[in-house]
């Protein structure tokens, strides 16, 4: 018996030092869906393969040069960010390893991906006769019943928004997803029957003096100063219905211009430095709509700034031009998808930075559910005390992005769809998804003295991650590199 408790205990601690290192290990295989990645051609290569015999099944070996423009210059970049809802709810109440090991990966500045933002959701609270919800999704709400405010709730997302500040992360904005269910017709979070608007509009003052209480309450105990405050959550949309999974609430246009100039005014008298952003609609030409309403009603003035989902629509362009004529700077506040090697939503956020010119670009969030295929990093968030995790090919895919254009670099235009240029000081970063033979010309920054390029390639079909190519020289103002088909490469040129 006693070797058998001993060979236990010895199994025990393996199992436990696996689980609490999981992040260490190598990600899970490339399973990302063809119609997903747009790149098909994949079927025809293996991991056996070299790069090079891969580009030549893909017919990605083509001589090619792509300019990049230094004179045109587009938006200054505060960088990327994720939504803490709702995974910072179930992992802020691992042990304080595995917390410490997913704040690292997300938010460290060398070894991680090095976020610059977060959205924090500020539960509305569900009410406690109704369990339509799973688990990582039943935030607690501030304000349980009317007037009575329970600052020890939601203590696991605080986690992680502290540690997210701790390591530098230097933009916090806070949102709603409902209000608090005693202000809702069906009296729950959930949504309204057949996702009809749920507010009650006789609870105007104590839905705005809710967000504007938690956020000042951030403000003078918690040390967290949130820059913005969003109070709506895809308000057009018609599928927050009543017992619904997750927090929700339609809220119409006619709705909207009544509660954001209250807004305006509560936050102006709360003597807090926090600006509204508004509306987190699901598409880009929802956006659109939004925007042009807000101007034609004269509420637009009461913004800092505008916040677009992009999970649809294609009018990026025109929603651009929109906010030049408003003077509003726009964030891309929410996407994601379910391939998991990244490849999506590579390719999403080129299409996103080069059109519409955001200043922030946010994924859905860090962790998401174990084999869905969202998450940079999964875990099992719906089973109750299990906090084991891994990275998926996703993490370092998206990388690319995250680590290397960085905070304060100004985007320049490039001849190539697949292609970022930004600049930061005296370096120019290119992150591209070009494959083959590329040339870079770079020789329209005159007034710098490149003299090299160093590269990076993620690689998910030939299990590369974060992986060093080389240095390469920059001659006559040119580099020429080999890229992998299906990957994002990084190059910087200093």
């Amino acid at each position: 018996m006693a070797f058998y408790n001993s060979s236990f205990i010895i199994l025990f601690l393996i199992y436990l030092f696996v689980a609490v290192n999981a992040y260490k290990l190598n990600p899970g295989p490339y399973v990302g869906n063809d119609s997903l990645t747009l790149d098909p051609c994949l079927s025809k290569c293996s991991s056996n393969d070299t790069i090079n015999d891969c580009n030549h099944k893909c017919h990605c070996a083509v001589q090619e040069t792509v300019m990049i423009d230094a004179t045109a210059k587009q938006q200054k970049f505060h960088g990327f960010g994720i939504n803490l809802a709702w995974f910072a709810f179930v992992m802020g109440r691992a042990p304080e390893s595995v917390r410490n090991q997913i704040a690292d990966l997300l938010f460290d500045k060398e070894n991680g991906l090095g976020l610059n933002v977060v959205r924090y959701e500020i539960p509305g609270g569900e009410n406690p006769k109704f369990f339509f919800m799973n688990e990582r999704e039943r935030l607690p709400g501030y304000e349980p019943v009317p007037g009575v405010y329970d600052w020890s709730a939601d203590e696991s997302q605080r986690w992680f928004l502290t540690a997210a500040i701790q390591r530098g992360v230097a933009i916090q904005e806070a949102m709603a997803y409902s209000p608090p269910y005693w202000m809702t017709y069906s009296g729950s979070t959930t949504g309204g029957p057949k996702g009809y608007p749920n507010f009650n509009i006789n609870y105007k003052d104590q839905f705005v003096d809710y967000l504007v209480t938690v956020v000042k309450h951030f403000y003078e105990h918690f040390n967290v100063t949130f820059s913005t405050l969003e109070m709506f959550n895809e308000p057009l949309a018609d599928y927050w219905t009543f017992g619904n999974r997750q927090e929700g609430c339609h809220i119409g246009l006619d709705t909207q211009q009544i509660l954001i100039p209250i807004l305006h005014k509560k936050l102006q008298e709360a003597n807090i430095p926090t600006k509204i952003a508004a509306a987190d609609d699901y598409s880009i030409d929802q956006t659109l709509f939004t925007v042009l309403a807000y101007n034609k009603m004269g509420i637009i003035r009461d913004l800092h700034q505008v916040n677009t989902h992009t999970y649809a629509g294609n009018r990026r362009a025109q929603l651009h031009e929109a906010m030049l004529d408003v003077k509003k700077p726009l964030w891309v506040s929410e996407y994601g998808n379910g391939d998991n090697s990244g490849l999506l939503t590579a390719r999403h956020i080129m299409k996103d930075i080069q059109k519409l010119e955001p200043e922030v670009w946010c994924y859905w969030q860090g962790v998401d559910m174990a084999g869905s295929g969202w998450g940079p990093l999964e875990a099992h968030l719906d089973t109750v005390g299990d906090y084991t995790f891994y990275a998926t090919p996703k993490y370092y895919t998206f990388g690319q992005f995250t680590r290397f254009l960085k905070p304060g670099s100004t985007f320049v235009s490039t001849s190539d769809p697949l292609t970022l240029a930004a600049v930061r000081d005296d370096t120019l970063t290119l992150v591209t998804m070009n494959c083959g033979n590329v040339t870079f010309d770079v020789s329209s920054f005159s007034n710098l003295k490149y003299q090299e390029a160093q590269v990076w390639y993620s690689v998910p079909w030939k299990g590369l991650y974060f992986d060093k190519v080389g240095t390469f020289l920059v001659e006559d103002g040119k580099v020429t590199l080999n890229l992998p088909v299906a990957g994002v490469s990084s190059i910087v040129i200093q």
